[in-house]
């Protein structure tokens, strides 16, 4: 086949002409088998022989015809499913036929059709190399599931379900996609369990540092105080129910639970172990435990009813 013919074919690829001209092809190689057959069915063994190298010829071009032109076609036709085998074979076969080119126009169009051929390629060999990175770094979290990255785990885990979605349930590739995925979950539920143990941890962490510091500013606010007198209005510090004042309790009447007046409250101590009233009588004075044991009623209308024992005189 001449190269313009070629040239021709490829160019005009919207149109019959590819598939005319492999007709045209066919039939060629069709009349001469036929007419090789008559000739050496009539005894003219020349016109035989010299038929079957015209139809070897033929043959030849046929083939060469469907391996180059053809099937550029095809690939032509179907960018977007072909292999990057075949566009490397289009891009070839295109390149060869613009050095043929005459024609400015044909030329463009030539040069249009590699263009978009080459874009394809590029696209093709970046998915395949997205692919090959994304297998590899499958296979590696899964080769080391104690030290992956939790993107890793994640990622693996979606590639997993993505692909377990394109196998039949009942495959034994589902199968193994499933238990890989069982592995990578498990992983990381468990990584989800230590982050929940560490939140924890660190909200104690902070609870404990933040009741710290309370106690170091209530620690420093009593310092402030050490050694120092307090004045202040009984007006503005209400006492609960039942609570008086120290001061207030000085000169009620003390008495014994038998009713015996042992004299009248003179102080109020602060002791080691707590509080004492002091009470003082006329022949004996008393240094009595603030305790409920001790000390039963106190009235700043009735006075202080106490339970006596020994050693409680001073």
């Amino acid at each position: 086949m001449a190269r313009q013919e070629v040239y021709t074919t490829v160019v005009k690829l919207n149109s019959e002409e590819a598939k005319n001209r492999l007709k045209e092809l066919e039939d060629k190689v069709a009349r001469l088998k036929k007419a090789k057959q008559d000739a050496f069915s009539t005894g003219d063994s020349r016109l035989g022989a010299s038929l079957a190298k015209d139809l070897k010829a033929a043959e030849r071009e046929m083939k060469q015809f469907k391996n180059s032109t053809m099937s550029v076609k095809e690939t032509l036709d179907n960018l977007s499913s072909a292999s990057l085998g075949q566009l490397e074979k289009a891009a070839r076969h295109l390149e060869g036929q613009m050095k043929a080119a005459s024609d400015p126009s044909d030329y463009a169009k030539l040069e249009n059709q590699l263009s978009k051929v080459k874009e394809q390629m590029l696209q093709l060999k970046g998915a395949t190399r997205k692919a090959d990175e994304e297998a590899h770094r499958m296979t590696a979290t899964l080769s080391d599931l104690k030290h992956a990255s939790l993107n890793d785990l994640n990622f693996t885990s979606s590639k997993l379900k993505s692909q377990m979605a394109d196998f039949d349930p009942q495959s034994s590739m589902y199968a193994s996609r499933a238990a890989q995925l069982k592995l990578v979950e498990a992983e990381l539920e468990r990584i989800h369990q230590s982050e929940r143990r560490v939140v924890t941890l660190m909200q104690q962490y902070d609870k404990e540092i933040e009741e710290t510091n309370i106690d170091i500013k209530e620690t420093k606010r009593q310092m402030q105080l050490v050694n120092r007198t307090i004045y202040f209005d009984r007006e503005d510090v209400p006492l609960p129910e039942g609570v008086v004042y120290n001061d207030d309790l000085l000169g009620l009447p003390v008495f014994d639970t038998d009713g015996a007046r042992l004299g009248s409250l003179t102080a109020v101590e602060e002791g080691v172990r707590g509080m004492y009233y002091v009470v003082t009588g006329g022949e004996k004075s008393y240094r009595i435990p603030v305790v409920d044991e001790f000390v039963k009623r106190v009235s700043l209308t009735d006075g202080v009813v106490v339970a006596l024992i020994d050693g409680l005189e001073l």
